[in-house]
Protein backbone atom coordinates (compact mmCIF):
# COMPACT_ATOMS: atom_id res chain seq x y z
CA UNK A 1 0.00 0.00 0.00
CA UNK A 2 2.84 2.16 0.98
CA UNK A 3 4.60 1.62 -2.34
CA UNK A 4 1.44 2.61 -4.11
CA UNK A 5 1.05 6.03 -2.32
CA UNK A 6 4.97 6.57 -3.24
CA UNK A 7 3.98 5.97 -6.45
CA UNK A 8 0.65 8.06 -6.69
CA UNK A 9 2.72 11.40 -5.05
CA UNK A 10 5.58 11.04 -7.51
CA UNK A 11 3.11 12.04 -10.57
CA UNK A 12 1.42 14.68 -8.19
CA UNK A 13 2.22 18.42 -8.94
CA UNK A 14 2.02 21.62 -7.36
CA UNK A 15 0.59 24.53 -10.00
CA UNK A 16 3.18 27.33 -9.71
CA UNK A 17 1.61 30.16 -11.42
CA UNK A 18 -2.60 30.99 -11.54
CA UNK A 19 -2.08 33.33 -14.81
CA UNK A 20 -0.43 30.45 -16.35
CA UNK A 21 -3.27 27.35 -15.42
CA UNK A 22 -2.94 25.09 -17.98
CA UNK A 23 -5.07 21.54 -18.28
CA UNK A 24 -4.78 20.29 -15.43
CA UNK A 25 -8.26 19.80 -13.52
CA UNK A 26 -7.40 16.94 -10.83
CA UNK A 27 -4.78 14.66 -8.95
CA UNK A 28 -3.09 11.33 -9.47
CA UNK A 29 -5.71 8.99 -8.39
CA UNK A 30 -3.96 5.32 -7.30
CA UNK A 31 -6.28 4.22 -10.33
CA UNK A 32 -4.44 6.04 -13.04
CA UNK A 33 -1.00 5.28 -11.59
CA UNK A 34 -1.80 1.51 -12.10
CA UNK A 35 -3.58 1.92 -15.63
CA UNK A 36 0.24 4.24 -16.43
CA UNK A 37 2.12 1.14 -15.24
CA UNK A 38 0.10 -1.46 -16.91
CA UNK A 39 0.68 0.49 -20.34
CA UNK A 40 3.85 0.48 -19.91
CA UNK A 41 4.57 -2.86 -19.02
CA UNK A 42 2.32 -3.80 -21.81
CA UNK A 43 4.54 -1.83 -23.71
CA UNK A 44 7.85 -3.45 -22.54
CA UNK A 45 5.72 -7.18 -23.53
CA UNK A 46 5.17 -5.65 -27.06
CA UNK A 47 8.69 -4.44 -27.49
CA UNK A 48 10.16 -7.92 -26.66
CA UNK A 49 7.87 -10.39 -27.92
CA UNK A 50 8.19 -8.46 -31.31
CA UNK A 51 12.39 -8.02 -31.25
CA UNK A 52 15.08 -9.57 -33.34
CA UNK A 53 16.47 -12.73 -32.13
CA UNK A 54 20.04 -11.74 -33.20
CA UNK A 55 21.89 -9.39 -34.77
CA UNK A 56 19.59 -7.16 -36.96
CA UNK A 57 21.29 -5.04 -40.01
CA UNK A 58 22.74 -1.43 -39.85
CA UNK A 59 25.21 -0.07 -36.88
CA UNK A 60 24.51 -3.08 -34.37
CA UNK A 61 26.65 -5.84 -35.60
CA UNK A 62 29.43 -2.83 -34.47
CA UNK A 63 27.91 -1.48 -31.97
CA UNK A 64 27.72 -5.28 -30.26
CA UNK A 65 31.69 -5.69 -30.78
CA UNK A 66 32.57 -2.71 -29.51
CA UNK A 67 30.43 -3.82 -26.20
CA UNK A 68 31.51 -6.88 -26.54
CA UNK A 69 35.10 -5.97 -26.90
CA UNK A 70 34.94 -3.06 -24.13
CA UNK A 71 36.16 -0.80 -27.59
CA UNK A 72 34.86 2.42 -28.40
CA UNK A 73 32.49 2.55 -30.72
CA UNK A 74 31.82 4.50 -34.30
CA UNK A 75 31.98 8.58 -33.50
CA UNK A 76 30.72 10.05 -31.55
CA UNK A 77 31.54 6.78 -29.46
CA UNK A 78 28.62 6.04 -27.35
CA UNK A 79 29.95 5.58 -23.87
CA UNK A 80 26.57 5.39 -21.72
CA UNK A 81 24.95 2.74 -24.34
CA UNK A 82 28.44 0.78 -24.73
CA UNK A 83 29.01 0.12 -20.84
CA UNK A 84 25.26 -0.61 -20.75
CA UNK A 85 25.86 -3.47 -23.35
CA UNK A 86 28.63 -4.64 -22.17
CA UNK A 87 26.98 -5.13 -18.63
CA UNK A 88 23.74 -6.29 -20.55
CA UNK A 89 25.88 -9.18 -22.04
CA UNK A 90 27.60 -10.29 -18.77
CA UNK A 91 24.85 -9.99 -16.74
CA UNK A 92 21.74 -11.11 -18.71
CA UNK A 93 22.05 -14.91 -18.42
CA UNK A 94 20.67 -16.21 -21.79
CA UNK A 95 20.34 -15.39 -25.24
CA UNK A 96 23.67 -14.63 -27.68
CA UNK A 97 25.16 -12.07 -27.29
CA UNK A 98 23.18 -10.08 -29.87
CA UNK A 99 19.60 -10.93 -28.37
CA UNK A 100 20.95 -10.00 -24.93
CA UNK A 101 21.72 -6.08 -26.67
CA UNK A 102 18.19 -6.09 -28.33
CA UNK A 103 16.74 -6.98 -24.70
CA UNK A 104 19.16 -3.85 -23.52
CA UNK A 105 17.30 -1.76 -25.96
CA UNK A 106 13.59 -2.97 -25.90
CA UNK A 107 14.29 -2.05 -21.95
CA UNK A 108 15.43 1.34 -22.20
CA UNK A 109 12.61 2.06 -25.36
CA UNK A 110 10.02 0.66 -23.21
CA UNK A 111 11.26 3.33 -20.45
CA UNK A 112 11.14 6.08 -22.82
CA UNK A 113 7.28 4.97 -23.36
CA UNK A 114 6.62 4.93 -19.81
CA UNK A 115 8.38 8.12 -18.84
CA UNK A 116 6.40 9.85 -21.62
CA UNK A 117 3.33 8.69 -20.51
CA UNK A 118 3.83 10.25 -17.09
CA UNK A 119 5.26 13.62 -18.36
CA UNK A 120 1.85 13.51 -20.72
CA UNK A 121 -0.02 12.53 -17.26
CA UNK A 122 1.76 15.15 -14.96
CA UNK A 123 0.87 17.90 -17.14
CA UNK A 124 -2.75 16.92 -18.18
CA UNK A 125 -3.99 14.81 -15.18
CA UNK A 126 -5.63 12.65 -17.36
CA UNK A 127 -5.05 9.18 -18.00
CA UNK A 128 -6.69 8.69 -21.33
CA UNK A 129 -4.56 11.95 -22.94
CA UNK A 130 -1.29 9.96 -21.27
CA UNK A 131 -2.00 6.68 -22.49
CA UNK A 132 -3.11 7.85 -26.04
CA UNK A 133 0.03 9.63 -26.33
CA UNK A 134 2.29 7.14 -25.71
CA UNK A 135 0.26 4.62 -27.41
CA UNK A 136 0.78 6.54 -30.66
CA UNK A 137 4.25 7.49 -30.36
CA UNK A 138 5.65 3.98 -28.72
CA UNK A 139 3.97 1.66 -31.36
CA UNK A 140 4.10 3.90 -34.67
CA UNK A 141 6.49 1.96 -37.18
CA UNK A 142 9.34 4.20 -36.68
CA UNK A 143 9.49 3.99 -32.77
CA UNK A 144 8.79 0.60 -32.63
CA UNK A 145 11.27 -0.54 -35.56
CA UNK A 146 14.17 1.18 -33.43
CA UNK A 147 13.22 -0.31 -30.47
CA UNK A 148 13.74 -4.24 -30.72
CA UNK A 149 16.86 -4.23 -32.25
CA UNK A 150 20.57 -3.16 -31.18
CA UNK A 151 20.85 0.32 -31.48
CA UNK A 152 21.28 3.49 -29.88
CA UNK A 153 17.95 5.10 -30.18
CA UNK A 154 16.05 3.93 -27.81
CA UNK A 155 18.61 5.75 -24.88
CA UNK A 156 18.47 8.70 -27.02
CA UNK A 157 14.18 8.56 -26.71
CA UNK A 158 14.72 7.99 -22.83
CA UNK A 159 16.65 11.11 -22.41
CA UNK A 160 14.36 13.11 -24.41
CA UNK A 161 11.71 11.79 -22.17
CA UNK A 162 13.52 12.76 -19.19
CA UNK A 163 14.66 16.05 -20.54
CA UNK A 164 10.47 16.51 -21.01
CA UNK A 165 9.53 14.96 -17.84
CA UNK A 166 11.69 17.18 -15.86
CA UNK A 167 10.87 20.45 -17.69
CA UNK A 168 7.14 19.45 -16.66
CA UNK A 169 8.97 18.83 -13.16
CA UNK A 170 10.46 22.05 -13.36
CA UNK A 171 7.94 24.52 -14.34
CA UNK A 172 5.54 22.62 -11.41
CA UNK A 173 7.72 23.26 -8.76
CA UNK A 174 7.91 26.59 -6.50
CA UNK A 175 10.53 28.80 -6.41
CA UNK A 176 12.99 27.07 -3.80
CA UNK A 177 12.58 23.42 -5.50
CA UNK A 178 13.27 25.17 -9.01
CA UNK A 179 17.01 25.05 -7.99
CA UNK A 180 16.82 21.37 -6.98
CA UNK A 181 15.40 20.48 -10.43
CA UNK A 182 17.21 22.36 -12.58
CA UNK A 183 20.59 20.32 -10.90
CA UNK A 184 18.73 17.09 -11.81
CA UNK A 185 18.10 18.65 -15.37
CA UNK A 186 21.85 19.94 -16.17
CA UNK A 187 23.11 16.13 -15.07
CA UNK A 188 20.54 14.69 -17.38
CA UNK A 189 21.40 17.03 -20.30
CA UNK A 190 25.22 16.26 -19.55
CA UNK A 191 24.54 12.76 -19.74
CA UNK A 192 22.18 12.82 -22.56
CA UNK A 193 25.25 13.78 -24.56
CA UNK A 194 26.90 11.32 -24.18
CA UNK A 195 24.55 9.52 -26.47
CA UNK A 196 23.06 11.11 -29.49
CA UNK A 197 24.46 14.45 -30.21
CA UNK A 198 21.08 15.53 -31.73
CA UNK A 199 19.43 16.43 -28.69
CA UNK A 200 21.87 19.37 -28.26
CA UNK A 201 19.28 21.46 -29.66
CA UNK A 202 16.94 20.31 -26.69
CA UNK A 203 19.45 20.70 -23.92
CA UNK A 204 20.61 24.35 -25.56
CA UNK A 205 17.16 25.48 -25.73
CA UNK A 206 15.78 24.09 -22.01
CA UNK A 207 18.80 25.62 -20.51
CA UNK A 208 18.10 28.95 -21.52
CA UNK A 209 14.64 28.96 -20.33
CA UNK A 210 15.61 27.20 -16.68
CA UNK A 211 18.18 29.94 -16.80
CA UNK A 212 15.42 32.78 -17.27
CA UNK A 213 13.26 31.31 -14.84
CA UNK A 214 15.72 31.33 -11.89
CA UNK A 215 16.88 34.62 -12.47
CA UNK A 216 13.20 35.42 -12.52
CA UNK A 217 12.14 34.01 -9.38
CA UNK A 218 15.77 35.38 -7.74
CA UNK A 219 17.37 32.13 -7.04
CA UNK A 220 20.35 32.25 -9.42
CA UNK A 221 23.91 33.61 -8.20
CA UNK A 222 27.27 33.12 -9.45
CA UNK A 223 27.76 30.03 -6.84
CA UNK A 224 24.68 28.48 -8.04
CA UNK A 225 25.74 28.87 -11.73
CA UNK A 226 28.66 27.10 -11.28
CA UNK A 227 27.07 24.59 -9.34
CA UNK A 228 24.55 23.74 -12.31
CA UNK A 229 28.00 23.86 -14.78
CA UNK A 230 29.35 21.41 -12.23
CA UNK A 231 26.25 19.01 -12.19
CA UNK A 232 25.97 19.17 -16.59
CA UNK A 233 30.04 18.55 -16.78
CA UNK A 234 29.07 15.70 -14.57
CA UNK A 235 26.55 14.14 -16.89
CA UNK A 236 29.71 14.02 -19.47
CA UNK A 237 31.73 12.09 -17.21
CA UNK A 238 30.96 9.05 -19.29
CA UNK A 239 32.90 10.10 -22.27
CA UNK A 240 36.52 9.24 -20.29
CA UNK A 241 35.95 5.85 -21.16
CA UNK A 242 36.91 6.68 -24.47
CA UNK A 243 41.02 7.45 -23.66
CA UNK A 244 40.33 4.99 -21.14
CA UNK A 245 39.36 1.89 -23.35
CA UNK A 246 41.73 3.39 -26.31
CA UNK A 247 44.75 3.33 -23.80
CA UNK A 248 44.36 0.58 -21.62
CA UNK A 249 41.91 -2.10 -23.34
CA UNK A 250 42.92 -4.53 -25.63
CA UNK A 251 39.98 -4.28 -27.50
CA UNK A 252 39.84 -6.21 -30.87
CA UNK A 253 37.71 -4.00 -32.82
CA UNK A 254 37.26 0.01 -31.72
CA UNK A 255 36.68 2.71 -33.73
CA UNK A 256 39.75 5.31 -34.00
CA UNK A 257 42.75 6.79 -31.61
CA UNK A 258 41.46 8.71 -28.84
CA UNK A 259 44.74 7.99 -26.69
CA UNK A 260 45.65 11.90 -27.69
CA UNK A 261 43.59 15.02 -26.85
CA UNK A 262 43.49 15.57 -31.05
CA UNK A 263 42.33 11.78 -31.65
CA UNK A 264 39.67 12.14 -29.00
CA UNK A 265 37.93 15.99 -30.28
CA UNK A 266 38.18 14.16 -33.59
CA UNK A 267 35.99 11.70 -32.58
CA UNK A 268 33.67 13.33 -30.26
CA UNK A 269 33.16 15.73 -33.16
CA UNK A 270 32.62 13.21 -35.78
CA UNK A 271 35.53 14.80 -37.84
CA UNK A 272 35.78 12.16 -40.02
CA UNK A 273 32.04 12.31 -40.78
CA UNK A 274 32.01 15.85 -41.49
CA UNK A 275 30.83 17.37 -37.56
CA UNK A 276 27.71 19.32 -38.99
CA UNK A 277 26.62 16.95 -41.52
CA UNK A 278 24.71 13.83 -41.28
CA UNK A 279 26.96 12.05 -43.90
CA UNK A 280 30.00 11.47 -45.62
CA UNK A 281 30.97 11.42 -48.70
CA UNK A 282 27.81 13.39 -49.87
CA UNK A 283 27.79 16.60 -52.49
CA UNK A 284 24.26 17.62 -51.76
CA UNK A 285 23.72 21.10 -51.13
CA UNK A 286 22.04 21.02 -47.61
CA UNK A 287 20.10 24.47 -47.96
CA UNK A 288 18.23 22.97 -51.29
CA UNK A 289 17.33 20.16 -49.18
CA UNK A 290 15.74 22.13 -45.86
CA UNK A 291 12.17 22.42 -47.57
CA UNK A 292 12.29 18.91 -49.03
CA UNK A 293 13.35 17.28 -46.01
CA UNK A 294 10.69 19.57 -43.53
CA UNK A 295 8.20 18.27 -46.11
CA UNK A 296 9.00 15.05 -45.97
CA UNK A 297 9.04 15.16 -42.05
CA UNK A 298 5.14 16.69 -42.50
CA UNK A 299 3.70 13.49 -44.88
CA UNK A 300 5.34 11.65 -41.98
CA UNK A 301 3.00 12.92 -39.14
CA UNK A 302 0.75 12.52 -41.86
CA UNK A 303 1.32 8.95 -42.91
CA UNK A 304 2.22 7.42 -39.33
CA UNK A 305 -0.32 9.50 -37.42
CA UNK A 306 -2.99 10.42 -39.67
CA UNK A 307 -4.38 13.63 -40.17
CA UNK A 308 -6.69 13.61 -36.95
CA UNK A 309 -3.54 13.50 -35.12
CA UNK A 310 -2.11 16.64 -37.03
CA UNK A 311 -5.32 18.71 -36.56
CA UNK A 312 -5.62 17.53 -32.60
CA UNK A 313 -1.94 18.97 -32.62
CA UNK A 314 -2.69 22.29 -33.90
CA UNK A 315 -5.64 22.67 -31.83
CA UNK A 316 -2.70 21.85 -28.52
CA UNK A 317 -0.34 24.31 -29.94
CA UNK A 318 -3.16 26.74 -30.09
CA UNK A 319 -4.03 26.10 -26.79
CA UNK A 320 -0.83 26.35 -25.71
CA UNK A 321 0.05 29.60 -27.38
CA UNK A 322 -3.53 31.42 -26.18
CA UNK A 323 -2.98 30.07 -22.37
CA UNK A 324 0.82 31.92 -22.62
CA UNK A 325 2.62 28.41 -21.15
CA UNK A 326 6.58 29.36 -21.58
CA UNK A 327 6.76 25.66 -20.55
CA UNK A 328 5.09 24.39 -24.20
CA UNK A 329 6.27 26.97 -26.08
CA UNK A 330 9.57 26.48 -25.42
CA UNK A 331 9.15 23.00 -26.24
CA UNK A 332 7.38 24.00 -29.14
CA UNK A 333 10.56 25.96 -30.29
CA UNK A 334 12.97 23.63 -29.33
CA UNK A 335 10.82 21.01 -31.80
CA UNK A 336 10.70 23.56 -34.78
CA UNK A 337 14.40 24.54 -34.34
CA UNK A 338 15.51 21.13 -33.96
CA UNK A 339 13.64 20.13 -37.45
CA UNK A 340 15.41 23.20 -39.21
CA UNK A 341 19.03 22.93 -38.41
CA UNK A 342 18.16 18.43 -39.03
CA UNK A 343 16.86 19.65 -42.24
CA UNK A 344 19.84 21.82 -42.80
CA UNK A 345 22.45 19.69 -42.11
CA UNK A 346 21.07 15.94 -43.15
CA UNK A 347 23.00 16.26 -46.57
CA UNK A 348 20.65 13.05 -48.13
CA UNK A 349 18.31 13.14 -50.29
CA UNK A 350 15.05 11.48 -49.29
CA UNK A 351 13.76 10.70 -52.80
CA UNK A 352 16.45 7.25 -52.24
CA UNK A 353 14.18 4.99 -49.90
CA UNK A 354 18.02 4.43 -48.02
CA UNK A 355 18.72 7.94 -47.45
CA UNK A 356 14.72 8.06 -46.03
CA UNK A 357 15.51 5.29 -43.89
CA UNK A 358 18.98 6.93 -42.29
CA UNK A 359 16.99 10.71 -41.76
CA UNK A 360 13.84 9.41 -40.36
CA UNK A 361 15.08 7.63 -37.45
CA UNK A 362 16.35 11.46 -36.02
CA UNK A 363 12.21 12.42 -36.52
CA UNK A 364 11.45 10.25 -33.17
CA UNK A 365 12.42 13.03 -30.55
CA UNK A 366 11.28 15.55 -32.81
CA UNK A 367 7.63 12.86 -32.82
CA UNK A 368 7.55 12.93 -29.15
CA UNK A 369 6.62 16.57 -29.09
CA UNK A 370 3.96 16.44 -31.97
CA UNK A 371 2.81 13.51 -30.14
CA UNK A 372 3.01 15.76 -26.64
CA UNK A 373 0.62 18.25 -28.35
CA UNK A 374 -1.69 15.77 -29.95
CA UNK A 375 -2.51 14.84 -26.24
CA UNK A 376 -3.13 18.32 -25.73
CA UNK A 377 -5.53 19.04 -28.29
CA UNK A 378 -7.18 15.55 -27.47
CA UNK A 379 -7.57 16.79 -23.49
CA UNK A 380 -8.69 19.99 -24.68
CA UNK A 381 -11.62 18.13 -27.16
CA UNK A 382 -12.33 15.74 -23.94
CA UNK A 383 -12.66 18.81 -21.71
CA UNK A 384 -15.05 20.69 -23.94
CA UNK A 385 -17.11 17.54 -24.82
CA UNK A 386 -17.52 16.87 -20.57
CA UNK A 387 -18.74 20.06 -20.44
CA UNK A 388 -21.65 19.42 -23.08
CA UNK A 389 -22.10 15.63 -21.63
CA UNK A 390 -21.81 13.46 -18.70
CA UNK A 391 -20.86 11.05 -20.80
CA UNK A 392 -17.04 11.00 -20.61
CA UNK A 393 -16.80 11.16 -17.42
CA UNK A 394 -19.74 8.38 -16.41
CA UNK A 395 -17.95 6.22 -19.31
CA UNK A 396 -14.73 7.51 -18.78
CA UNK A 397 -14.57 7.87 -22.89
CA UNK A 398 -11.00 9.46 -23.33
CA UNK A 399 -9.39 6.39 -21.88
CA UNK A 400 -11.76 4.03 -23.97
CA UNK A 401 -10.55 6.28 -27.01
CA UNK A 402 -7.21 6.18 -26.06
CA UNK A 403 -7.52 2.31 -25.91
CA UNK A 404 -9.09 1.99 -29.64
CA UNK A 405 -6.07 4.15 -30.97
CA UNK A 406 -3.78 1.82 -29.58
CA UNK A 407 -5.39 -1.34 -31.00
CA UNK A 408 -5.36 0.45 -34.28
CA UNK A 409 -2.00 1.20 -34.02
CA UNK A 410 -0.73 -2.19 -32.93
CA UNK A 411 -3.17 -3.39 -35.97
CA UNK A 412 -1.71 -1.21 -38.27
CA UNK A 413 1.75 -2.27 -37.66
CA UNK A 414 2.47 -5.48 -36.19
CA UNK A 415 3.25 -6.93 -39.00
CA UNK A 416 5.99 -4.85 -39.83
CA UNK A 417 7.62 -4.39 -36.76
CA UNK A 418 7.37 -8.05 -35.57
CA UNK A 419 11.14 -9.17 -36.03
CA UNK A 420 10.75 -12.19 -33.77
CA UNK A 421 12.09 -14.89 -36.58
CA UNK A 422 13.89 -12.49 -38.59
CA UNK A 423 17.52 -14.12 -38.73
CA UNK A 424 17.43 -12.82 -42.77
CA UNK A 425 20.94 -11.00 -41.41
CA UNK A 426 22.37 -13.44 -39.00
CA UNK A 427 21.92 -16.44 -41.56
CA UNK A 428 23.50 -14.28 -44.74
CA UNK A 429 26.61 -13.41 -42.19
CA UNK A 430 26.53 -17.08 -41.10
CA UNK A 431 26.59 -18.96 -44.07
CA UNK A 432 29.04 -16.47 -45.89
CA UNK A 433 31.39 -16.54 -43.08
CA UNK A 434 31.29 -20.73 -42.65
CA UNK A 435 31.44 -21.08 -46.23
CA UNK A 436 34.91 -20.14 -46.58
CA UNK A 437 38.10 -22.10 -47.38
CA UNK A 438 40.29 -23.12 -44.64
CA UNK A 439 42.24 -20.32 -43.24
CA UNK A 440 40.81 -17.73 -45.64
CA UNK A 441 41.22 -14.37 -45.10
CA UNK A 442 37.88 -12.70 -45.89
CA UNK A 443 37.77 -8.93 -46.98
CA UNK A 444 34.60 -6.79 -46.63
CA UNK A 445 33.36 -3.39 -47.95
CA UNK A 446 30.20 -2.34 -47.17
CA UNK A 447 28.44 -1.90 -43.86
CA UNK A 448 25.71 -4.86 -43.90
CA UNK A 449 28.71 -7.49 -44.91
CA UNK A 450 31.03 -5.85 -42.29
CA UNK A 451 28.96 -5.15 -39.69
CA UNK A 452 27.49 -8.77 -39.52
CA UNK A 453 30.68 -10.51 -40.21
CA UNK A 454 32.59 -8.33 -37.73
CA UNK A 455 30.06 -9.56 -35.21
CA UNK A 456 30.08 -13.18 -36.03
CA UNK A 457 33.79 -12.99 -35.92
CA UNK A 458 34.49 -11.67 -32.58
CA UNK A 459 31.58 -12.23 -30.83
CA UNK A 460 30.31 -15.90 -31.88
CA UNK A 461 33.33 -17.13 -34.06
CA UNK A 462 33.45 -21.12 -34.42
CA UNK A 463 35.92 -20.76 -37.10
CA UNK A 464 39.55 -19.10 -35.39
CA UNK A 465 41.21 -19.95 -38.70
CA UNK A 466 38.67 -17.81 -40.65
CA UNK A 467 39.96 -13.55 -40.71
CA UNK A 468 37.82 -10.91 -41.09
CA UNK A 469 39.28 -7.68 -42.15
CA UNK A 470 37.12 -4.59 -42.96
CA UNK A 471 39.05 -3.33 -46.29
CA UNK A 472 37.51 0.53 -46.09
CA UNK A 473 39.46 0.87 -42.58
CA UNK A 474 42.68 -0.06 -44.04
CA UNK A 475 42.65 3.88 -44.95
CA UNK A 476 42.23 5.28 -41.92
CA UNK A 477 45.39 6.05 -40.66
CA UNK A 478 44.40 4.63 -36.80
CA UNK A 479 43.42 1.49 -37.85
CA UNK A 480 46.54 -0.45 -38.15
CA UNK A 481 48.67 1.22 -35.45
CA UNK A 482 46.25 0.26 -33.30
CA UNK A 483 44.29 -2.85 -34.01
CA UNK A 484 47.33 -4.77 -35.34
CA UNK A 485 47.41 -6.76 -32.63
CA UNK A 486 43.89 -8.42 -33.33
CA UNK A 487 45.64 -9.84 -36.61
CA UNK A 488 48.79 -11.55 -36.00
CA UNK A 489 48.44 -13.35 -39.43
CA UNK A 490 48.15 -10.42 -41.89
CA UNK A 491 50.89 -8.59 -42.53
CA UNK A 492 50.65 -4.62 -43.20
CA UNK A 493 52.97 -3.63 -46.04
CA UNK A 494 52.96 0.12 -44.33
CA UNK A 495 51.05 2.52 -41.64
CA UNK A 496 47.35 2.61 -43.82
CA UNK A 497 46.63 2.50 -47.63
CA UNK A 498 46.34 4.81 -49.81
CA UNK A 499 46.26 5.01 -53.79
CA UNK A 500 49.84 4.95 -54.25
CA UNK A 501 52.46 3.23 -52.50
CA UNK A 502 55.40 5.63 -50.85
CA UNK A 503 56.83 7.80 -47.82
CA UNK A 504 54.49 11.02 -47.09
CA UNK A 505 55.81 13.93 -45.90
CA UNK A 506 55.72 13.05 -41.75
CA UNK A 507 57.96 9.64 -42.55
CA UNK A 508 55.03 7.23 -42.32
CA UNK A 509 54.87 4.66 -44.99
CA UNK A 510 51.95 4.00 -46.89
CA UNK A 511 51.00 1.14 -49.47
CA UNK A 512 48.03 0.55 -51.78
CA UNK A 513 45.82 -2.34 -52.27
CA UNK A 514 48.10 -3.99 -55.00
CA UNK A 515 51.03 -4.09 -52.10
CA UNK A 516 48.44 -5.51 -49.81
CA UNK A 517 47.53 -8.14 -52.04
CA UNK A 518 51.14 -9.14 -52.81
CA UNK A 519 52.14 -8.77 -48.85
CA UNK A 520 49.83 -12.20 -48.93
CA UNK A 521 50.30 -13.87 -52.27
CA UNK A 522 51.58 -16.94 -51.16
CA UNK A 523 49.77 -17.20 -47.87
CA UNK A 524 46.54 -17.65 -48.89
CA UNK A 525 45.57 -20.80 -51.80
CA UNK A 526 42.42 -18.70 -52.93
CA UNK A 527 43.51 -15.27 -53.14
CA UNK A 528 46.44 -17.30 -55.37
CA UNK A 529 43.85 -18.20 -57.50
CA UNK A 530 41.25 -15.48 -57.53
CA UNK A 531 45.08 -12.93 -58.96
Amino acid sequence: MGKKKHMANSLQAVQSNSKTTDLKTSVATSADVWIICIHGLFVQCIYIYTMYPTIPGGDSGELITAAHELGVAHPPGYPVFTLMAWLAIKLVPLGSVAWRVNLLNAVLAAGASLVFSITIYRYTRCVGSAVLGSSLWSFCKLTWTWSVSAEVFGLNNLCVASLLYLMVAFRDAKDDAKLKVAYIGAFVSGLSLCNQHTIVVYVAVIAVLVLWELWNAKVLSVTKLVQLGMCFLLGLVPYIYLPLSSLFSKARWSWGDQSTLKGFMRHLLRAEYGTFDLAKGQNVESRSLVFSNLRGYVDHCISEYTAVCVVLAIVGIGVSIVRRCRCMSTVLAMCLLYLVMFSWRANLSLSEQLHLGVVERFWMQADMVFILFVTLGFFTVLRFLKDKTDTVSKYRLGLVLAVMACSKQLQRNFADCNHRNNTVVWEFGSRLFHNMPQNALVLTVGDLPSNVLRYIYWCENDRPDVQVLDQELLSYSWFVPKLRHAYPNIKFPGHHMETQNGRLSNGQWVFNFRAFLNAHYDKYEHLNRAL
